[in-house]
């Protein structure tokens, strides 16, 4: 059990976490990052002279849309996997979950923008394999030019 730590929004999305035990600290950077159902907490020690308004935010969480995929595949198991060729699933949209919307299943995913997005993903079986293709909902903008979110691509960032 965490003993005594506080924490303090610096903005931006980021949090300052403190420990009073440098062993609690540990156990819980060890871990990496945390899901919060349905969000995602990625954790990184500090550095010197942070700033959260220069720091560039490439990641960011999103819901796919995981189209054609037939209902027999429709476990969190499998659309985890389908949806880790992305980034890294967090949750399944309720509809998902209950089957009660069969057009396509949808995953909220944390994902890299500076990863390529492809509009397809191999599902790979025993004997076969097969295409499904691939929605981004809502993507922030992203310049490819600075590898910020925020803004789309400019001649000069």
């Amino acid at each position: 059990m965490i003993d005594k730590w506080s924490m303090i929004s610096l903005g931006r999305g980021f949090y300052e976490f403190s420990f009073f035990f440098a062993d609690d600290m540990r156990r819980v950077c060890v871990v990496g990052s945390w899901s919060l159902k349905p969000g995602f907490l990625r954790l990184s020690l500090w550095t010197p002279d942070f700033n959260p308004s220069l720091k560039k935010q490439s990641h960011s969480q999103c819901w796919i849309r995981i189209m054609g995929l037939s209902l027999e595949y429709w476990s969190a198991k499998i659309l985890f996997s389908i949806a880790g060729g992305l980034g890294t699933p967090i949750s399944l949209d309720e509809a998902t979950t209950t089957r009660s919307f069969g057009h396509f299943a949808r995953v909220l995913v944390d994902i890299d923008l500076k990863s390529n997005l492809p509009n397809q993903i191999l599902v790979e079986r025993e004997v076969f394999a097969f295409f499904v293709s691939i929605e981004f909902e809502n993507l922030p903008d992203f310049c490819s030019g600075c590898h910020s979110i925020g803004h789309a691509v400019k001649l000069l960032c």
